[in-house]
């Protein structure tokens, strides 16, 4: 064929392939028909079905991807491709992946860009990944798995393993090395899809762990698909797709294994690719089938035919319920309709109810689709106050890529509101040939039922009786509020559900969406998702993180380092309100900016004049509000504007704003407006309201409001040292907890320390183990809620005495440092170096007062009753009564250290965190404060806002420092923790690891300085 003729002809298939031996299995299989004139690229015609399927070939002329760029490019320059395909061999990341098993995407995370290459110990590197991200449209990827859970193709797909077990039985008769020194044998390949990623090829134990944590769903690593993904993208949005056959564990030991097999486990596992790759295209008409369409359109998305028969059933049907969720994810989800179709939305954990269930433990949180390969039927609760109306199409649009027991998932959103008698079948109000796919024996259908009515007895029986006419279908109810609680009983005796709640966007999710979608490194994606998991927590905004996707990556870090809480819940407010305003038909259609002002009348009235509304008593609110503006507007349709969008709801008949964030920010700015107002609100007593004060604070305070707080925090300091006149506690060694004292502490503080290092050593992205430490810290504070909300005894009035000084002090240091850090960018220069100092004297006697008032506590009576022979005798464990004492003095020595060192380290931690901008640093710098105690906690404070600054200060500190070993044993856990959770910059790392070893010079044991730098100081070569 002249080549000039076959420019821009259509093939459906585009495959590059890396290595000769790849092409070799290809052409195996694939015998040409032709051949272009080119010496790299080979022209099939293949027979599939009733009509062929044109597929081009082009060998790269190197491994790797810019040889795989070259490759694509030359194919999409010359000709018209339908669907991309990058062939080869790849290296297991996963447990699910065996020898000679054979992935494909999915989904690829390329990290072979814009990454930084740290030299580390024994010849180890350490990585800081920015991946590119990259999807294959579902419907291929759909096509490909149908192979395994469709009775029509199953059978010719279990046959295709057996025929290729005989193959590694003859190819690999001998068993091979494997992981941790064990030996595998080759059998019947498993073919998976998931995460790919495109990444340097390394034995590097420390990358390869990396490489795992990019996305819970990574299969393997190999070194091209992201080059073939990215020129098909920069073509056109071209689709495209890898598969690899697994040819090593992507370990030290993948020499050996070569060795061993003598290069035969990795021929079979190019062969497996290959010939999966052709088994699909010759015995898949599912994919055949997406390639004809694809070719018909030359489009991207996978249409529905006129002809629903040759379609089928299961294709038409995730075909239209895709088109579903992206519709209902535009409509509902503020931050969805910015993105292009199958943008992908992080999913919240949902946990096993206790209560309900009769169990005291506390569950684990877990996946939506972990819980349901288990459970048949749940109950997933959501608090009232959760923002996002989307949930379900969530849900939906997660499950959509789900198998269940080898059958393809498909999910079905049913609107409980729809549900009115016998004659509302789930058949009737959804679009869907259910019957059809009931009857399909690949199909496992789920049903995800919204707006559960609770309250209306006839309609629950109604869904129930729906549900029971889908043997085998499994189903997720979801409750807003108290509505699980209404005929909870009756629901729950008859669905047998299991009952969950829901949890916020795990730190792990939240870290994985911005560095996806923000191009940030794993390091700031971790830092970022940190305090964006704070603002929630403190807001109470059970919301994901993408109502901030449409903010520029720039935009969104600068935000948050500069503590800008105020405008990022402003952005999430606004979608609110926009889309009432869009989904309201009245004449009259009010703006944002004015409902957002009746609201935040709404508020003040509530919260500072305590007023309440009953239903009555808001619609003439409203009337007056219209009045007063002269609005013609119907007052209950504009009420019902709020309650539709889950701002408003009424609860025991009183009108209650639904959402704490939108409350507490327009409180804040409706005061801000009102100096007087704030001056009646923001009052130093124990009802205090933080949250609409750290808004108000970014906002701008008043003068007033800025004396007040400092006048107080004043009162508080000048009382506690004349209380305490002499020398700090901490500053002597009269508070020495036991596990301080031991022989072994030095060591201790040596591993840790170590851990540090290791933590380094790690980089940023060990969110795991975060995540871990982040779902333990929650069931401790759980737990410890529980516990005081069941103790029913009365204070003792001496501690109540004893600690009223400690706790007017706590509530103003905490408003002052609050104050300072939420309005850095507004106070005057005179007025931050006041409250600076002022914040450094606070902490220092409010650590002191609250360190002697831990000290009362016994320990060591404690430790002497609970370890008495009679007592242990009593305790489970061990018989042997010495081992037991042993265990838990241990676990008590730990309790009173915790407990010693609460006092400064949450203080310091609270103080860095919260007001830790860098515009702060000059103020910090200048404020003028004395004594060692207080050079020391604001030299700590200074360093963690700018180590250049504070480099000095922090050291001049420490040198008149006495030995005081605990107060610098609990420093060292500041710093470390600090270092670990803080900073993602490698300045900001070694100054707090400098600070680490110069605190721990008195105590005549130190750290490798050398060594540290070499983990956290980049190589000038950048990779």
């Amino acid at each position: 064929m002249d080549e000039n003729k076959a420019r821009k002809q259509y093939f459906d298939l585009g495959l590059v392939v890396p290595l000769e031996e790849e092409l070799i299995q290809v052409m195996e299989r694939f015998p040409s028909v032709e051949n272009l004139s080119t010496d790299t690229v080979l022209c099939h015609v293949v027979e599939s079905g009733d009509a062929e399927l044109r597929m081009i070939v082009v060998q790269q002329l190197g491994m790797g991807r810019t040889h795989a760029i070259n490759a694509s490019n030359f194919l999409l320059n010359q000709y018209d491709i339908g669907l991309m395909i990058c062939l080869g061999i790849a290296g297991s990341l996963s447990d699910d992946m065996s020898l000679a098993s054979v992935c494909y995407s999915g989904k690829i995370a390329d990290v072979l860009d814009n990454n930084k290459i740290t030299d580390v110990e024994d010849d180890e590197t350490d990585t800081e990944f920015s991946p590119h991200h990259y999807d294959t449209p579902d419907h291929f990827t759909q096509a490909i798995s149908f192979a395994r859970t469709q009775s029509e193709v199953r059978e010719h797909y279990l046959k295709w393993q057996e025929e290729r077990e005989k193959v590694a039985e003859e190819k690999v008769p001998e068993e091979v090395p494997a992981p941790d020194g064990k030996m595998e044998r080759l059998g019947k390949p498993k073919t998976m899809p998931g995460m790919i990623v495109c990444g340097m090829v390394s034995k590097s134990q420390v990358y390869n762990a990396k490489l795992r944590k990019i996305d819970r769903a990574v299969l393997a690593v190999e070194t091209e698909s992201g080059g073939v993904f990215s020129q098909a993208r920069a073509h056109g949005d071209v689709p495209a797709l890898s598969i690899r056959g697994i040819s090593d564990y992507a370990d030290k030991d993948k020499k050996r294994l070569e060795f061993v097999s003598k290069g035969s486990v990795r021929e079979l596992a190019a062969s497996n690719a290959a010939s999966f790759l052709h088994f699909q295209i010759t015995g898949n008409p599912y994919f055949q089938k997406a390639l004809r369409i694809r070719r018909e359109g030359e489009q991207a998305s996978l249409p529905l035919s006129s002809d629903t028969n040759e379609v089928g059933v299961l294709v038409q049907t995730l075909s239209a319920v895709d088109n579903e969720i992206d519709d209902a994810l535009r409509k509902l989800s503020p931050e969805y309709k910015l993105q292009e179709k199958g943008y992908r939305l992080p999913m919240p954990r949902i946990r096993q109810t206790s209560e309900r269930e009769g169990r005291s433990e506390v569950e684990d949180p877990l996946d939506i689709r972990d819980a349901l390969k288990n459970k048949d039927r749940i109950v997933l609760s959501i608090p009232r106050t959760y923002p996002d109306q989307s949930l379900p199409w969530v849900i939906a649009s997660d499950l959509l890529t789900a198998e269940f027991d080898n059958r393809q998932v498909v999910p079905i959103v049913i609107d409980g509101n729809a549900i009115r008698g016998k004659q509302s079948t789930f058949a009737k109000i959804v679009d869907h040939r259910l019957d059809e796919l009931q009857n399909h024996d690949g199909v496992r259908l789920v049903f995800i039922v919204e707006s559960m009515p609770f309250s209306a007895k006839h309609r629950i029986e109604t869904i129930l009786d729906e549900i029971g006419k889908y043997a085998g279908a499994k189903c997720v109810f979801i409750a807003r509020g108290d509505d699980a609680l209404i005929g909870e009983s009756t629901f729950a005796s008859r669905s047998a559900a299991t009952h969950y709640d829901s949890c916020s966007i795990s730190f792990l999710e939240m870290a994985h969406f911005i560095q996806k979608n923000f191009g940030m490194t794993g390091g700031e994606s971790e830092v970022v998702a940190k305090r964006l998991r704070d603002t929630f927590n403190q807001f109470r905004l059970d919301a994901h993180p993408t109502y901030f996707a449409g903010i520029p990556r720039e935009t969104l870090s600068a935000l948050l380092q500069a503590n800008r809480r105020a405008e990022l819940i402003q952005l999430a407010v606004d979608g609110f309100l926009t889309f009432i305003v869009a989904g309201d038909k009245s004449d009259v259609n009010l703006g944002r900016t004015t409902r957002a002002r009746f609201l935040r009348s709404l508020a003040l009235e509530i919260h500072l004049e305590k007023r309440s509304f009953d239903q009555s008593g808001l619609v003439a609110f409203t009337q007056q509000f219209a009045d007063r503006h002269d609005f013609d507007i119907n007052p209950l349709i504009f009420i019902r504007g709020f309650e539709d969008q889950g701002i408003l709801h009424f609860e025991d008949s009183r009108v209650r704003i639904s959402l704490p964030f939108i409350e507490s920010y327009l409180l804040a700015v409706e005061l801000n407006s009102q100096p007087q107002l704030a001056e009646r609100y923001f009052l130093l007593n124990e009802d205090f309201d933080f949250a609409a004060f750290d808004l108000y604070s970014e906002i701008g305070v008043s003068p007033a409001i800025f004396n007040m707080v400092c006048t107080s925090l004043k009162e508080s300091i000048t009382e506690l040292r004349a209380k305490n006149p002499g020398a700090y506690v901490l500053l002597g060694e009269d508070i020495s907890p036991a596990s301080v004292k031991s022989p072994g502490a030095a060591e201790r503080l040596k591993k840790k320390l170590q851990s540090a290092v290791d933590a380094v050593k790690k980089g940023a992205n060990n969110l795991q183990e975060k995540q871990d430490l982040l779902d333990l810290q929650d069931r401790v504070q759980e737990e410890a809620g529980r516990q005081k909300n069941n103790r029913d005894e009365k204070e003792d009035e001496s501690w109540t005495e004893r600690s009223a000084p400690l706790n007017r002090i706590a509530l103003a240091w905490t408003i002052g440092t609050i104050l300072l850090g939420a309005g850095a960018e507004h106070l005057e220069a005179d007025s931050k170096r006041r409250l600076s100092a002022l914040l450094v004297k606070g902490a220092a006697v409010f650590i002191d007062e609250w360190s002697r008032v831990q000290s009362e506590f016994d320990f060591t009576s404690l430790k002497e009753a609970i370890t008495a022979d009679d007592v242990l005798a009593d305790m489970p464990g061990p018989d042997d009564l010495e081992e037991k004492r042993k265990f838990v003095g241990g676990m008590i020595d730990i309790f009173e250290y915790n407990a010693m060192s609460d006092p400064l380290r949450r203080t310091m931690m609270f103080l860095c965190e919260q007001a830790r901008q860098r515009v702060l640093s000059p103020s910090v710098e200048a404020s003028a404060v004395d004594g060692a105690m207080e050079r020391l906690i604001k030299g700590s404070w200074l360093i963690d806002i700018d180590p250049d600054r504070g480099r000095k200060p922090l050291r001049d500190a420490m040198k008149n420092l006495p030995r005081a070993t605990f107060l610098r044993s609990t420093m060292v856990s500041h710093y470390i923790t600090r270092m670990y959770w803080a900073h993602d910059k490698e300045s900001s790392k070694l100054a707090l690891l400098d600070a680490a070893e110069n605190i721990l010079e008195p105590l005549e044991f130190g750290i490798d300085k050398a060594r540290l730098k070499r983990l956290v100081t980049a190589d000038s070569t950048k990779s």
